[in-house]
């Protein structure tokens, strides 16, 4: 439920109606209305008390409270609405004066700002009394230095009428945690002529999640004895008031707002819940909040379904992977995950109509795989491939010069040659080979399924249809989208109800264990290794550099998806993530490619995460040369220029419309080449002596991997290239341990860079029939112009087509 209307509605009311109150000290709101002061106890009115609470707030809520004091049954002495957002609170409050019967009503905003050790908060407010206005300021403080503690003091003064009110309380769990909590509290009011000092103690029990006693005595003798009980998204709190004189109070709140721990989902609806997870949009590394291009992230889709597992009342999952495209390492990351739930003891049913290999590969982790009637599955095999340009630059009238070093350098093969030379097919087969074997082993094991009938079914079937590919064990069962709910409500014959994703998070527990939040940087490079584009790498270092010093972040992890580029930028990357890991441990997690300059920004880390088909490794540089050979004749252009020394034409050229940078008019003399090979070495042998530092092997070994050859994670593995073989996930819970937390224990994970609210896409759209994820040119095209701009630089950079998802 979105509760954000409701609270706009109640701050316009209180604007509305606070137009005729007056001022005077309302102390009797946190000692007769709450059993237990607010920094104890976080159902405390959201920060109207102590405005500082305003920072503890995480989703929207809203209260109501009442209560019948010292007067007949039902006769409503004080009553108070109060909401908040994160960071802000406001409220209204009435009270009857004991012994009067005039009522002192109360308007508060407040903000709040700070983290989970300490906050701040400032507020303005409005009292009245017989009609006569004043205002008010108010300020607060909270302090929860570790997990046992908590302090806070807020005040309220008005300097103009020499009147204020202090107050203090503090709190201590023994056992650390919400199970028990004991607390102590004190006010004093300054009214014109008198004054009013007030104490309490009590202590707070969680008989279960969800339930909670509370009990609290003061200096009037006054004892309180409550109970809150948590629906979910709903709380209701009740507790009574006996005075030594006098009859006796019962209060009563009920507040709507972000989901708690109850009892009722372990008593009641444990298990009740499928959760459905779409992923026709696909995942990608960042969403924004309008106009995303994808559903998930990745980050986010791991965590939603981390969610699901711990969730008591989510009985299993539904996926529906109809017409998904998501690049295999991601599909790879998330078939582990979905892999834990069914561990955990959760039910997992995909859904698809038509499907390929990879479709396939994440839909065979299911317990029942159902598939449409009329849909097909393709079962083609695994390729990998490349275009050819060079034919293409005769005919335009364009030269192009490579150079490498070695034969497994094949960047720029696409623009030399017309067919893969016997290196690149040597190391590409490889790479296809590592990720066959994958897919075989994973849906032989869990189909259990012959390998030599899997084979058959690629070279024999490679197309199935769903009466077909359950002939064949690949489906469970063929079935409408429509009619899964009967499957799925004879799981175990009680009956289910669904949830979407979306819902799924706003059921995120809160946090409530006291002190500070142990936070993990998660920072993306993705993209070619550029300064100002790609991975933005004078933007990463800055990250990075104020990342070593924050003490809010406690380790980095770092996402890889790049196939290199400039050796400057990467260097630039890696120098700064070699000074941060200084200071904190600093986990690489590789994507889909994070070879060559890729490699060089994740050398440096303590550890590196990669999937058993990264594509790493490609130690070594590459470099070419465009030039003019005959096309400013076949297009009409003509270039003249005057200079000043030998090598000043060797740029110069033509300046072709829409393009940003010219081709040269003649080609590198044989001198000039060998200028050139000598740079190239010298940054070959700067990065063979820098893998070989950072990851402490010996240089001829590094010699003997590098060459420029890409490994599949797994050999790179073996070969002592990368550490570890995981996703995203297992950086994460790597970083966890590095900390001294288990693996599944909160963190909160921060993701740098930030992006904006809006996607660019949707102000400028992607050329049709292009994946794209920024505004610019195609890949390929922008990989081009990259080669162009650098043209006759050595490069650390590996093929365009090796990274498909940019």
């Amino acid at each position: 439920m979105n509760y954000r209307p409701i609270i706009i509605f109640i701050i316009n009311v209180i604007f509305a109606v606070s137009n005729s109150w007056a001022f005077y000290p309302t102390y009797y709101f946190d000692t007769t209305m709450l059993p237990a002061p607010p920094e104890t106890f976080d159902q405390g009115w959201n920060g109207f008390i102590n405005p500082a609470m305003a920072s503890t707030v995480h989703h929207s809520m809203f209260q109501i409270s009442g209560i019948s004091l010292y007067a007949q049954p039902f006769e409503l002495n004080q009553w108070g609405m109060f909401a908040a957002i994160p960071h802000f609170s406001a409220g209204i409050a009435s009270v009857r004066l004991p012994g009067s019967m005039q009522n002192v009503r109360d308007v508060r905003w407040q903000l709040g700002f700070g983290d989970g050790v300490q906050a701040w908060g400032l507020g303005a407010g409005r009292q009245s009394l017989s009609g006569s206005p004043a205002y008010y300021g108010t300020a607060g403080w909270l302090m929860r230095p570790n997990r046992w503690l908590s302090f806070g003091a807020s005040t309220i003064f008005n300097a103009s009428l020499s009147q204020w009110l202090f107050r203090c309380a503090s709190g201590y769990r023994p056992f650390g945690d919400e199970r028990w909590t004991v607390f102590a509290g004190i006010s004093q009011v300054k009214l014109p002529s008198s004054r009013y000092f007030s104490w309490r103690i009590g202590s707070i029990s969680t008989v279960v999640p969800g339930i909670a006693l509370l009990a609290q005595f003061n200096n009037e003798h006054v004892v309180s004895i409550g109970m809150s009980v948590s629906f979910g998204n709903v709380r209701i709190l009740s507790h009574s008031l006996k005075p030594p004189k006098g009859r006796s109070a019962i209060t009563n709140s009920i507040r709507w707002g972000g989901y708690e721990r109850n009892w009722i989902d372990l008593a009641l609806r444990k298990k009740s819940r499928f959760v459905t997870y779409e992923l026709r949009k696909g995942v990608g590394y960042r969403t924004y909040r309008f106009f995303s291009r994808t559903e998930f992230s990745l980050m986010n889709l791991l965590s939603n379904l981390d969610i699901a597992r711990t969730d008591p009342t989510v009985a299993g999952i539904l996926l529906n992977l109809t017409n998904m495209h998501i690049p295999f390492e991601m599909v790879w990351e998330i078939r582990q995950k979905v892999q834990q739930l069914r561990k955990a003891g959760k039910y997992v049913v995909t859904y698809f109509h038509n499907a390929d290999l990879n479709t396939y590969y994440l839909a065979s982790v299911a317990d029942k795989i159902v598939m449409g009637p009329m849909g097909v599955i393709q079962f083609n095999g695994v390729l990998m491939g490349r275009t050819y340009y060079r034919n293409l630059l005769d005919k335009l009238g364009v030269g192009f010069q490579e150079w490498r070093l070695y034969s497994h350098k094949t960047a720029n093969e696409t623009f030399s040659r017309t067919t893969m030379s016997d290196a690149d097919r040597e190391q590409r087969f490889a790479l296809i080979q590592a990720k066959y074997q994958t897919i075989r082993e994973d849906i032989c094991l869990i189909r259990q399924i012959e390998g030599a009938q899997f084979d058959t079914l690629i070279d024999r079937h490679f197309i199935m249809t769903a009466k077909e590919a359950r002939a064949n064990g690949l489906v469970d069962m063929v079935l409408k989208w429509n009619e899964l709910k009967k499957v799925i409500r004879g799981v175990d014959g009680r009956k289910k109800s669904f949830i979407s994703a979306r819902h799924l998070a706003d059921r995120a527990l809160p946090k409530t264990k006291w002190g500070p939040v142990n936070k993990i940087a998660l920072v993306y490079a993705l993209g070619l290794c550029d300064t100002e584009k790609g991975i933005q790498a004078r933007r990463l270092e800055h990250i990075l550099t104020k990342l070593a010093t924050d003490e809010r972040y406690k380790a980095v992890v770092m996402r890889v998806d790049s196939p290199g580029g400039d050796g400057y930028a990467s260097d630039l990357v890696a120098s700064a993530m070699k000074r941060c890991r200084e200071k904190k441990p600093v986990i690489v997690s590789q994507g889909q490619v994070a070879a060559s300059g890729g490699y060089w920004i994740s050398m440096n880390a303590d550890t590196i995460v990669a999937a058993p088909f990264t594509i790493t490794g490609s130690i070594g540089v590459a470099g070419g040369w465009f030039w003019n050979k005959s096309l400013d004749t076949k297009i009409g252009m003509t270039t003249d220029h005057v200079k000043i020394g030998k090598h000043a034409d060797l740029g110069f050229g033509l300046q072709l419309p829409f393009i940003g940078q010219p081709i040269p008019m003649r080609n590198l003399t044989i001198k000039e080449q060998q200028q050139v090979e000598h740079m190239m070495q010298q940054l070959y042998d700067l990065f063979v002596n820098k893998v070989a530092q950072s990851r402490s092997l010996r240089k001829e070994k590094v010699l003997l991997l590098a060459q420029g050859r890409v490994w599949s994670g797994l050999a790179a593995q073996k070969n002592g290239l990368v550490d570890i073989i995981g996703g995203l996930d297992t950086a994460i819970g790597l970083a966890k341990r590095k900390i001294g937390l288990q693996t599944d224990e909160a963190v909160e994970i921060d993701e740098l860079p930030h992006i904006g609210m809006i996607n660019p896409e949707a102000i400028v759209p992607s050329v049709p029939g292009v994946y794209s994820r920024t505004i610019e040119l195609p890949f390929n095209l922008r990989y081009l112009m990259f080669l162009q701009r650098f043209s006759g630089q050595a490069l650390p950079i590996v093929a365009p087509e090796f990274l498909l998802f940019d």
